[in-house]
Parts: C-alpha cells; structure tokens; sequence
C-alpha cells in the first residue's frame, strides 16, 4: 500500500530536481515491499497493533532520509506545499504527532470501513477458476516493455516490475502448464 511518507521519500529523493519523479512512491513502496516491511490489506483487516508495528518498522526509512538530508519536517513541509503534486493528505502526515495512528485512520476510512471499497477476494483463484470453467481473462499490463529494468539498460527512468508477457502471467500466479 502507497502510503504519504513513501511520496515524501519521493519528493526527498528528488529534492533539488523535484520534477524527476512523479511524487507518486513507486520507488519507495517497491523498496518497502521488497524489504518486507510495508503496509499489506491483510495488516489492515486484521490487527491494528500489527499494522503499526509493521508500520513503524518501514517509518525509520522516511526518519532516516530526514536525518541524512538534514532537513526538519517544516523544512519538508514548506518543499511540498510549493509542489502541486503533493496531494493534502501527505501534507497533513507531515504534521501529524502520531504518524501512525494518522496513517491507520485514514486507510480506516478510506479502505477498511468504506462499504464503496471493493471486497476482498483471492485473484489468482479467481483467474484459475475462471479459466477452468472456460472463460476468458484479459491480463493488463503496464505501459511498455522498456519501462523494465530487466529490458531497459537506463535504471533511472523504469520500473521494477517485469512488463512483459512473462511476468503478468508470473504476477497472475497462473500455471501456463494448466492453461
């Protein structure tokens, strides 16, 4: 889950060319994911006092990134108010006490306690199911095949994420050996 502090490593990351990244944090929640200390929906529906340890664990990076810059937070506050990609609700973490709680509130209220939010479901189970009885399923993939930085020798302006064909279907977590 995207969460503010990984769109304020983004903006930090890109502090003297705030216009090299999207402010969106790609980067960061990929890292966070790979690092295994990231928020997930199941830390969400399940327990709360998980879900803030789990994301107190991945804060010490937003800290850290603070402390090596060597910028406080009204520093990094006044950067993002002058930057129009920065959404309100990452300017209001940046001046919450409880950083946490702040963030578990609102996934609160956007995720977990909004009848509008999409159930959730198993997908892979779902695809096999639907390709076992007959059905179609159109996997979608990202924009392009260079975007990868498994196909694209500039690191800098990718993804991490395998675009191709290969790597939807390896995201899917169908077996082509069962299609």
């Amino acid at each position: 889950l995207v969460c503010p502090h990984h769109k304020l490593l983004d903006l930090m990351g890109s502090w003297n060319a705030p216009n090299k990244s999207t402010l969106q944090g790609m980067g960061p929640v990929h890292a966070s994911k790979a690092r295994r200390r990231g928020l997930r929906l199941d830390h969400l529906y399940n327990s709360r006092e998980d879900a803030k340890k789990q994301l107190e664990a991945d804060l010490v990076e937003y800290y850290g990134m603070l402390k090596v810059l060597n910028i406080s937070e009204q520093e990094l506050y006044r950067k993002a108010v002058e930057n129009s990609k920065i959404q309100p609700h990452v300017l209001a973490f940046v001046l919450a006490e409880n950083k946490s709680e702040y963030v578990l509130d609102l996934f609160d209220k956007w995720v977990v306690n909004n009848p509008e939010f999409p159930p959730r479901a198993d997908v892979s189970h779902l695809l096999r199911e639907t390709i076992r009885t007959g059905g179609k399923v159109l996997l979608e993939g990202p924009q392009s095949f260079w975007l990868s930085n498994a196909a694209e020798k500039f690191w800098d302006s990718g993804t991490s994420a395998n675009t191709g064909a290969a790597g939807m279907l390896a995201a899917s977590r169908m077996n082509v050996a069962e299609l």
